[in-house]
């Protein structure tokens, strides 16, 4: 692997940490590499006393399980996920061929061919050959573990700051000195929301709505993917039978009552939503029943995830961000709303980070255009930087990038049942980010973001965008409704007269490294019964009877769990 040039195929990474131990270190890296090479993948880990290897053929879960790369012991070494441009897929091709030699001509060729790449490393450590070898590589594919970062299982999330008001200070100056005239760059942001509030207005189709039907044939109208990029929302009518989704929600209900849930819940166990002036709906912690098993892997719910993950652009900045066309489980829960009884709603708000989406650099590279004072040329179905965002640790963290956020009614909804109501602009979220570098804002504030909670949107600072908030359509059991992971969304007070108002939160995540890393953690809790990592820890169907086991997934529901 040192001879030969470097080209745009497979994955390599170094790392080089005296005292420490490092295989789990390269496992974590060769997830984040995951879209070089899908063929096999290998670790060679050493110190002065020498090298050992343990390679395999699949995806990194499937080459390197723990137990296969516990007796890798070093401090130096390298990680490789391969994908074959002439020899063959097999194990006798997979890297790293891992040699350590004191013969000066064996260490003479090797530095030839790192000097040939420019290096100019030399001498007798292994580390600078370990470090040279890879340096003909673009250091966007070369993960080096920062140390603000910390991994949970194979995920990493990013500590948080030692003072968080000077972090945010800090961070506000810098942001503010790379855009320049931040008062003028509210101001043309400003003036675009407001037109685009007003064109909402007089939308009646400022919801869209999809046929499930049109997807499955591949004939949805020009007319109406238009209208769906536009507004970052759509409501896919008939994605499942009526009646299946009723039954769904009758197993449900029958599930909760044999397992008494209603007799020994605890109430919410995180604090996502207590920064709204709206409490929190009526949501339960259960993530591994069948009826919710049985929809995520769906034929049709994964036609529908990967018509939605088309309207992005997965391949931006020369790389590969993620397979549109493959699925990973993130398993969240379920509403239900009983007959008769009020909704408390939501306050208006965007989920996927607060304080991270002005703090962590990977997000300032992912709104790099609004930060770089050319806001214009952001494009919000972008997906370069999304699936390096490693938000800071809490309950209510999310741990994986979802194109889509989404439910599956179980049951009718009509529009005063209090139902979502979304701003139906996905670029919305420049004024939200822009608003807070204002001079009005406290420089150790950001509109009152705080890590842990749902980033806020209201009319103290955001009074353009709220009188967007449009309602979703009325939905049937079966259908799906969906929204861009950005867009401004609330929940709406109010009561079910006479009916259930019962849905199963299922959100589009397309395979990537940082998806099936994720993916591969919720496929241990579903086999243990435990609540899944991005949730509290309240694991109430650990002995719980009636839950799904293996023998209920199918091969898609395998692979989507990572197993």
């Amino acid at each position: 692997m040192i001879d030969g040039d470097a080209g745009e195929e497979c994955g390599v990474v170094g790392i080089w940490a005296r005292g420490a131990q490092i295989a789990d270190m390269l496992t974590d890296a060769l997830f984040a590499l995951q879209h070089r090479g899908q063929e096999s993948a290998g670790l060679s880990v050493g110190d002065s006393s020498g090298i050992a290897t343990h390679r395999g053929m699949g995806l990194v879960t499937e080459a390197l399980p723990a137990a296969a790369t516990r007796h890798l012991s070093g401090h130096v070494g390298i990680g490789h996920v391969r994908y074959s441009t002439s020899a063959e897929s097999s194990l006798d091709n997979a890297q790293p061929f891992a040699a350590k030699t004191r013969s000066s001509t064996a260490r003479s060729v090797m530095a030839r061919s790192i000097a040939r790449r420019g290096s100019g490393r030399s001498g007798s450590d292994m580390a600078p050959l370990v470090a040279g070898s890879v340096s003909g590589y673009r250091s966007g594919d070369i993960l080096v573990r920062s140390p603000n970062q910390r991994s949970r299982g194979r995920m990493t999330t990013t500590e948080l700051p030692a003072n968080m008001a000077e972090a945010i200070s800090r961070t506000k100056q810098e942001l503010r000195a790379r855009i320049g005239d931040v008062a003028g760059a509210f101001a043309g942001v400003r003036d675009r929301m407001r037109r685009e509030v007003d064109a909402v207005a007089t939308d009646p189709a400022a919801f869209p709505v999809v046929r499930f039907r049109d997807i499955a044939e591949g004939a949805v109208p020009h007319r109406t993917l238009g209208a769906v990029r536009r507004r970052g929302c759509a409501v896919v009518r008939g994605t499942f039978a009526p009646e299946t989704a009723e039954a769904w929600d009758a197993e449900l209900a029958a599930y909760l009552a044999d397992n008494d849930f209603a007799g020994t819940y605890q109430g919410p166990a995180d604090d996502v939503f207590a920064g709204l002036a709206s409490g929190q709906p009526q949501i339960y912690p259960v993530y591994w029943s069948k009826p919710q098993i049985q929809a995520r892997q769906h034929e049709h719910m994964v036609a529908v995830r990967r018509f939605l993950n088309s309207f992005w652009r997965h391949e931006s900045e020369g790389r590969v961000w993620f397979d549109p066309d493959r699925d990973t489980a993130y398993p969240d829960r379920i509403r239900r709303r009983a007959p008769g009884s009020a909704s408390l709603g939501l306050s208006a708000h965007t989920d996927s980070g607060s304080v991270e989406r002005w703090l962590l650099p990977a997000y300032q590279r992912v709104f790099r255009h609004v930060f770089d004072g050319d806001w214009r040329a952001y494009d919000p179905w972008d997906g370069a930087y999304r699936t390096e965002v490693d938000e800071y640790p809490s309950t209510v963290m999310c741990s994986a990038f979802r194109t889509f956020q989404g439910w599956t009614a179980l049951s009718e909804m009509r529009r005063g049942d209090g139902v979502l109501h979304v701003v139906p602009i996905p670029s919305a979220i420049v004024y939200v980010l822009l608003r807070a570098l204002q001079d009005d804002i406290p420089g150790d504030d950001l509109c009152g973001a705080v890590n842990g909670q749902a980033l806020p949107v209201d009319d103290k600072y955001h009074d353009d965008l709220l009188p967007a908030l449009t309602s979703i359509p009325d939905v049937e059991p079966g259908d799906t409704v969906w929204w861009h992971g950005d867009v401004v969304h609330a929940v709406a007070d109010g009561t079910n007269p006479d009916r259930w108002g019962s849905v199963m939160y299922i959100p589009a995540s397309p395979h990537c490294a940082k998806n099936a890393a994720y993916a591969e953690q919720c496929g241990r809790a579903f086999l243990a019964g435990k609540s899944p990592g991005d949730f509290a820890p309240e694991d109430y169907e650990r002995t719980w009877t009636g839950r799904a086991t293996v023998d209920d997934l199918t091969a898609v529901g395998r692979d989507q769990l990572g197993l």
